[in-house]
C-alpha cells in the first residue's frame, strides 16, 4: 500500500499522485489518501478510474500510525513545505518514502540513502511535480522489498538519531538558554 498523509489541497502534490496512481494499473497496489480538505480536486483528476484508491477523509492520529505501521510506501508530493511531520512519523515507522525535493523537504531527504526525491520544476514560478521521476520511483518501490527495507531502516535510524521529540525538545531549550543569557 501506498500511503499519502496531509491536507487535500494543490499545493501539497496530491492531485499530481491521484492522477498517476489511477492511470498507472499496478498490479496489487492501492493508494491510501488521509487529510481533509478540496476533495473534489483530486476526483476531477483521476476521472471514473479510482479504483485502486481509498480515501479514508480525516482520521484521529492513532489511527494514522496505524496506518503508517502496516503500509509499504508513504508519499509526501508537496510543491513547497516548511518543515514535513508528516515525514518525521513516517520515518519513525521505517517507512520507504518518495519525497518532492521542495525547500524543507529536500534538506531532509536530498544526498541521504533514506529516501527517494522528485524533482519539482519551478518554471514560470508555477511548481510543478516531475511525474515520470514520481512514476519511476513508486514503480521501483513496489517492485523491490529490499529497497523498501533499507530505504525505511535507514529513515528510522535517521529520526532516532536526530529527530525523536525528547531531542527536538532539548535542542530547543538550549536555543532559548542561549538567547535568554543574552538579555
Amino acid at each position: 500500500m501506498v500511503l499519502y498523509v496531509g491536507r487535500i489541497e494543490e499545493s501539497k502534490g496530491i492531485t499530481f499522485l491521484a492522477k498517476l496512481f489511477s492511470e498507472m494499473g499496478l498490479e496489487n497496489a492501492r493508494l491510501v489518501i488521509v487529510g481533509s480538505g478540496a476533495y473534489d480536486l483530486v476526483f476531477e483528476k483521476i476521472e471514473a478510474n479510482h479504483s485502486k484508491i481509498t480515501f479514508l477523509g480525516n482520521i484521529d492520529n492513532q489511527e494514522v500510525h496505524n496506518l503508517m505501521a502496516v503500509c509499504d510506501i508513504g508519499v509526501i508530493p508537496s510543491l513547497n513545505e516548511q518543515c514535513s511531520y508528516v515525514a518525521l512519523e513516517m520515518m519513525s515507522h521505517g517507512m520507504a518514502i518518495i519525497a518532492s525535493e521542495v525547500r524543507g523537504m529536500g534538506e531532509l531527504f536530498v544526498c541521504k540513502d533514506i529516501a527517494l526525491t522528485v524533482p519539482v520544476d519551478y518554471t514560470d514560478d508555477i511548481p510543478t511535480l516531475d511525474t515520470d521521476v514520481l512514476k519511476q520511483h513508486i514503480i521501483t518501490l513496489a517492485g523491490d522489498v529490499g529497497l523498501r527495507k533499507r530505504l525505511g531502516a535507514n529513515a528510522r535510524r535517521e529520526w532516532a538519531e536526530h529527530y525523536t521529540a525528547e531531542r527536538m525538545a532539548r535542542e530547543t531549550f538550549e536555543v532559548y538558554k542561549e538567547l535568554a543569557a543574552q538579555f
